[in-house]
C-alpha cells in the first residue's frame, strides 16, 4: 500500500469445486485503489479448459478487457441464461476478446468452435455441426455481427447483421426500434434437420439455397432474397401420393412472396405452380395448372388429372377453384380395414389432440369434375367404365354436388351371378354423400331378361325385381337368381332363393329382413330354412320366444303341413345345452357339449 494509497499484491492461489471445476493456474498481479481496479495476467482452467484473463481494468467510468479462452464448454454459460434455451450441448469453443467501454462500446470478440455439437432438446436432433465461428466487431456501439456455420444436418450458413447499441444502465440493448440490417446465405443438401418434425407416414426431402437480406427493426422487420427448392421428393404411401422430382422458386419482398417458378412431377406428369402471398395479413392466389399428373397412383387407387385449378387462402380459409379432368383412372373398393376413431372421440387420460390443419384452415371447394373416357370403378360386385361430370362445392362446411355419373359399360355381380348393367346413373343435387339412384341391373335368357332396379338415394335406396316380360316377384327372383322359374326348383336352388331374397328385402340396412319381422310380432326369432325333403314343399318356418336368459321356447312346421315340432332349448352352462322336443312324429331329450377351437 504506497503512499497514494494504490494497493498492489499478487493472487497466488484460487480454486473452486462444483459442477464445473476452477483453478489458478499462475500468479495473477492486482492492483486495487479507489477509483481504479485492475487484474494482469489471470490464467484459469475452467471445466477441462482454460481461460486467459490478459487484462481488466476499471478506471473511473471506463473499463476495458482482453484475453483469450480454449477448449471451454457452451452448456455452462446456457445454464447461467435466466431462461436457458431447448437445447442439448456438448461444444467447447476457443475465442479472444478486447472490449473497451467509456463513452461508447468499442472492441472486438470471436468464437470458435474446437470439438462438439449443439442440438435440439425435444425432439432430439443433432446438428452435426463441423465448423462455427462467431465474431463482433464494435465501433461506438455500432456492432458488426457475422457467424457462419457447417453441419452434416444443417449444411453450411452464413450470415452478417449491423446495429446500434443502447446504453441501458450498466450494460447495453438493442431497442426494438433500432434499425437493423442483415444478410444471409443457406444451403441445405437435405431436409435431415426436419424429419422429426414431419408427420408419421409421410416423407419429405430438398435441396434448398436461400439468399436473403433485411432491413427495418425487431419491431418491424422486411425481409428481401431468393428461396430455391431443388429436388424436391415428397411421399404419402397410405394415400398413393409421390412427387419423385420437384423445383420451386419463390421471390421475397417485405411481407410478399411470389412464386417465379414451380414444377412438380408425379407418374410421367407434372402440375404447374405460379401465384404470390401476402404474409402479415395471410392471404394467397396460387394457380395449378396439371398435366397428366398422378394425383393418387396406388395398387387399388390410380387417377391421373389434367386441367386448371387456384388456391386462394383469404380470412384463414382456403378456396380450391378450377375445373379438373381424369386423363385415367383405376379405382378399386378395397376390404373393410381396420377401424379408426373419429375426430370427435376423446380419450379419458389423453390430453386433447391439437385441431389438424384442416380445421384451422378449412378447405372449400368449387370444382368441375370431368371422368373423362377412361374411368373404370371395380369394386363391391360392380365392375364398370364412368364417365359424366359434376360440380363439388362446399355449403357451409359441408360438401354438395351438382351433376351426374353415368356407367357407360359395366357388369354388376350378385348371387353368383354376372348381371350387365343396362342403366346406371348417379345424380347430385344435394349432399355429395347421398346422391339419387336409377340402377338397372339384369340376366338375360332367351325367354326372360330379370334384374334390379335400384331407385331413390344412397342413404334411402328403394330395391325393386324387374323382368320383361313381365312375372311374379317371385318368378322374376328365380329367374335373377336360378337362370329358370321355380318349377322343378330343388332345396339347394330355394336355400339360394331364401339368401337372395332377405338381401332384397333388407334394402342395405343393417338390420335383415327376419329380424324386423320377429320385433314387428314381438317374438325373438323368425326364420326360414330349408327341410330334409328335396323340394319347397318341406322347409320349415320357425319361431321362437325367450323364456328366461337361459330358456327359450320355439315352435317349427313345414310348409305342407306334415311336420309340426314344439322345441325347449335350456343353456345349462356356457358348454352345456339341453333340448327337449315333442311333435307328430316323435319326441326326444337331447344334450349337447360344445367345446370351441380358434
Amino acid at each position: 500500500l504506497d503512499a497514494n494509497t494504490v494497493w498492489r499484491g499478487v493472487l497466488r492461489q484460487a480454486e473452486f469445486s462444483g459442477a464445473w471445476p476452477m483453478r489458478l493456474n499462475a500468479p495473477a498481479n492486482l492492483l486495487l485503489a479507489r477509483e481504479r481496479q485492475q487484474v494482469d495476467q489471470l490464467a484459469l482452467s475452467l471445466a477441462g479448459g482454460s481461460l486467459n484473463l490478459t487484462r481488466f481494468s476499471r478506471d473511473g467510468a471506463r473499463i476495458a478487457s482482453s484475453g483469450s479462452l480454449h477448449d471451454l464448454p457452451l452448456a455452462p454459460l446456457l445454464a447461467l441464461l435466466a431462461t436457458p434455451p431447448p437445447l442439448t450441448s456438448d461444444l467447447r469453443f476457443n475465442g479472444d476478446w478486447d472490449l473497451r467501454l467509456a463513452d461508447a462500446l468499442d472492441g472486438h470478440l470471436a468464437l470458435r468452435r474446437q470439438s462438439g455439437d449443439l442440438g435440439w432438446r425435444e425432439p432430439s436432433l443433432p446438428l452435426g455441426l463441423s465448423a462455427l465461428t462467431i465474431g463482433l466487431d464494435i465501433v461506438a456501439n455500432r456492432v458488426n455481427a457475422d457467424i457462419a456455420a457447417v453441419g452434416a444436418e444443417l449444411g453450411s450458413l452464413r450470415a452478417d447483421a449491423q446495429a446500434s447499441l443502447t446504453r441501458a444502465g450498466a450494460g447495453f440493448s438493442l431497442p426494438r426500434a433500432a434499425p437493423l440490417t442483415w444478410k444471409a446465405e443457406l444451403e441445405m443438401p437435405d431436409l435431415r434437420l426436419l424429419k422429426p418434425f414431419i408427420p408419421l407416414g409421410m416423407r419429405a426431402d430438398a435441396q434448398i439455397s436461400a439468399r436473403l437480406s433485411g432491413g427495418g427493426s425487431l419491431a418491424a422487420p422486411r425481409i428481401a432474397g431468393k428461396v430455391d427448392a431443388s429436388r424436391i421428393r415428397f411421399t404419402m404411401v397410405e394415400e398413393g401420393i409421390a412427387i419423385s422430382d420437384g423445383l420451386l422458386g419463390l421471390d421475397l419482398d417485405d411481407d410478399r412472396v411470389r412464386v417465379r417458378e414451380g414444377v412438380l412431377h408425379s407418374g410421367g406428369g407434372r402440375v404447374v405452380l405460379s401465384g404470390e402471398a401476402q404474409l402479415r395479413n395471410p392471404q394467397a392466389g396460387l394457380r395449378l395448372r396439371f398435366e397428366k399428373f398422378a394425383a393418387t397412383n396406388r395398387s387399388d387407387r390410380r387417377i391421373i388429372v389434367s386441367g386448371d385449378t387456384r388456391l386462394n387462402l383469404e380470412a384463414n380459409r382456403l378456396l380450391l377453384s378450377g375445373e379438373l379432368t381424369a386423363d385415367r383412372a383405376r379405382l378399386e373398393m378395397p376390404e373393410a380395414g381396420r377401424p379408426r376413431l373419429g375426430a370427435d372421440v376423446v380419450i379419458v387420460g389423453q390430453p386433447p389432440r391439437p385441431p389438424s390443419a384442416s380445421q384451422r384452415f378449412p378447405l372449400a371447394l368449387d370444382l368441375k369434375l370431368n371422368l373423362g373416357n377412361d374411368f373404370l370403378f371395380k369394386g363391391a360386385g360392380l365392375d364398370a367404365r364412368l364417365g359424366g361430370e359434376m360440380r363439388v362445392i362446399t355449403v357451409n362446411r359441408a360438401l354438395r354436388g351438382e351433376g351426374g355419373i353415368q356407367v357407360v359399360e359395366g357388369r354388376y355381380a350378385a348371387y353368383g351371378q354376372k348381371l350387365d348393367i343396362e342403366r346406371g346413373i348417379l345424380r347430385f343435387v344435394g349432399p355429395i354423400d347421398n346422391p339419387g339412384l336409377d340402377v338397372l341391373a339384369v340376366r338375360k335368357t332367351a325367354t326372360v331378361t330379370a334384374g334390379v332396379q335400384v331407385r331413390g338415394t344412397v342413404r334411402r335406396p328403394v330395391v325393386t325385381l324387374y323382368s320383361d316380360p313381365p312375372l311374379p316377384d317371385t318368378e322374376k327372383l328365380a329367374w335373377l337368381v336360378l337362370g329358370h322359374g321355380l318349377e322343378g326348383g330343388g332345396q339347394q336352388e330355394f336355400a339360394l332363393l331364401q339368401i337372395a331374397a332377405g338381401t332384397l328385402l333388407s334394402q342395405a340396412d343393417s338390420v335383415s329382413f327376419q329380424s324386423r319381422l320377429a320385433e314387428a310380432l314381438r317374438i325373438d326369432s323368425f326364420d326360414l330354412r330349408a327341410g330334409d325333403g328335396e323340394d319347397l314343399a318341406s322347409s320349415v318356418v320357425s319361431v321362437g320366444k325367450r323364456l328366461s336368459s337361459r330358456t327359450q321356447l320355439s315352435y317349427e312346421q313345414s310348409l305342407d303341413g306334415l311336420s309340426q315340432v314344439v322345441k325347449v332349448i335350456y343353456q345349462l352352462s356356457p358348454r352345456v345345452r339341453l333340448e327337449a322336443q315333442t311333435g307328430q312324429q316323435q319326441s326326444s331329450f337331447d344334450a349337447f357339449y360344445t367345446r370351441e377351437y380358434d
